[in-house]
């Protein structure tokens, strides 16, 4: 019940942001390499443009040139935009962290607590319910009138002790149910703000993708 909701949302949530977070950094990594790279690339082009270069291919090199600077620009947009979705992703992170934090001191630690104490209680029960009902074989294997009335005396405290704690496990159980009622719609936003934030993430994150293939297939029709 409580355990696995909590469980999701203090290790589910904040895992998920951190991988992506950790995605984005491999990506602006590989970016930056490849944003080097072309840059070597864009030079050693240039350098071949006409009057650089000779012979009946020379013209082509300037068409050359400005596909690599189309390339060039089209990825360095992309990087930009991944960049600052990193730090949005960073800032998400950050929140998911604090808000796992802030829960400690919410209305839902009481759910939390309440959950315990229920294993707790049910487990007393359990054990006032098998010692009531070895006192009553007691009371009807009594040999004497006397041992009788000794089994029946005992039989009865038992039985006020189970009763006690079913009453406090009752209570307990009551608290759980009214508060755990608050905790699954606290769980349930949580858990929808989560997804759609994600989701949301993951189509900026192809946005830019999309963009530059669409600006690539643009400067090839122009050149």
């Amino acid at each position: 019940g409580f355990d696995v909701l909590y469980a999701n949302f203090a290790n589910g949530a904040p895992a998920a942001a951190a991988e992506f977070l950790s995605l984005l950094r491999e990506l602006g990594h590989c970016e930056e390499a490849y944003q080097k790279g072309l840059a070597k690339l864009a030079k050693r082009v240039g350098a071949l443009k006409p009057g650089a270069a000779t012979g009946s291919f020379a013209p082509c090199w300037e068409v050359l040139a400005a596909a690599v600077d189309g390339l060039a620009g089209a990825h360095a947009l992309m990087s930009a935009a991944h960049l600052a979705l990193m730090k949005e992703a960073q800032k998400y992170a950050d929140e998911q962290a604090k808000a796992v934090k802030a829960f400690k001191d919410s209305e839902h630690q009481k759910t939390q607590a309440s959950s315990a104490s229920i294993k707790t209680f049910s487990a007393q029960v359990q054990a006032k319910r098998q010692v009531c009902q070895a006192k009553q074989a007691e009371a009807a294997a009594a040999a004497s009138e006397k041992e009788k009335r000794k089994a029946v005396a005992k039989l009865e405290s038992a039985a006020k002790e189970l009763g006690f704690n079913v009453e406090k496990y009752n209570s307990v159980r009551s608290a759980f149910v009214e508060g755990m009622k608050k905790s699954c719609a606290y769980f349930e936003e949580m858990e929808t703000q989560h997804l759609a934030k994600m989701l949301d993430f993951v189509d900026r994150f192809l946005e830019p993708i999309a963009s530059a293939g669409t600006r690539l297939v643009e400067a090839k029709g122009q050149l």
